[in-house]
């Protein structure tokens, strides 16, 4: 029997001329090709991972608190986009910084008490790449999400966390 699919369109059967509808073929890339894309390997695939906005973390306020988000939960473990700004921390921790939709400078005289947006991406640098500078502007960050509560080295508990794989500064609008 022979057939002629056209992926991403109708599948066309020859034999009978049937018409059927198929769903596209998702494309995968593998570890290798998500790495030569990172190192800029014009020769791979680039697959560009979905990227998430700050507002996609939580569904609005109801009577039970903050929620997350479908969108969010579904791309735990996944790899993701980014955008937002460098939290200036009087003592920043090595291995980590804090991300967020805003510009924000927390003081460390006030503790826990501070200025953090809920939507708050704590951001694991990996040995292989520098940490960016506050002052840096806004970033596009990739990585892997992962969610759910943790206590981290400075006390604090996070919510979404970013294991870093690749950033990239993007330029200020004049």
């Amino acid at each position: 029997m022979n057939s002629l699919k056209l992926l991403g369109c109708a599948a066309l059967w020859l034999n009978g001329a049937h018409l059927c509808s198929v769903a596209p073929a998702p494309v995968v890339a593998s570890q290798e090709q998500q790495a030569d894309s990172i190192a800029g390997n014009r020769d791979s695939v680039a697959i560009e991972p979905p990227e998430i906005h700050f507002k996609d973390f939580f569904n609005p306020i109801g009577d039970r608190g903050l929620s997350l988000t479908g969108r969010l939960l579904s791309l735990n473990g996944t790899r993701i986009r980014i955008r937002g700004y460098v939290v200036r921390e009087d003592k920043p921790c090595a291995g980590r910084f804090l991300l967020t939709s805003l510009p924000v400078q927390l003081h460390g005289e006030y503790g826990m008490a501070d200025d953090l947006p809920p939507a708050t991406v704590f951001v694991t640098v990996p040995r292989n790449l520098e940490a960016p500078q506050p002052k840096t502007g806004l970033l596009l960050l990739a990585g892997t999400l992962e969610i759910g509560n943790r206590e981290e080295p400075d006390g604090r508990t996070s919510l979404v966390r970013l294991t870093l794989d690749s950033l990239l500064q993007l330029k200020s609008r004049p």
